[in-house]
């Protein structure tokens, strides 16, 4: 948040005030951010599952898995045969 902040000339404060004024905060628009670029990296078999979790800041691919399975309801394997595909 602070990198984010600094970079938009901003404190961490007034960006979260602004947040908040667009009726969210910093963990809500990193989750769907992460939500979108996970759904683009799986459309892409370019990727492999592991790099897929390392670009989107996971140290292992278990704990990618789990937050994808619960975001989606369905594996990330799953998810990449069925739904994203292009």
């Amino acid at each position: 948040m602070d990198q984010v902040a600094s970079h938009l000339h901003l404190s961490v404060r007034t960006m979260q005030r602004q947040l908040a004024t667009a009726g969210t905060n910093f963990s809500n628009l990193v989750e769907e951010v992460r939500r979108e670029f996970a759904v683009r990296y799986l459309a892409n078999r370019r990727y492999p599952i592991g790099r897929v979790a390392m670009l989107l800041g996971y140290p292992r691919q278990s704990t990618f898995t789990q937050w994808f399975t619960a975001k989606f309801a369905t594996s990330p394997r799953a998810g990449r045969n069925k739904q994203f595909k292009r």
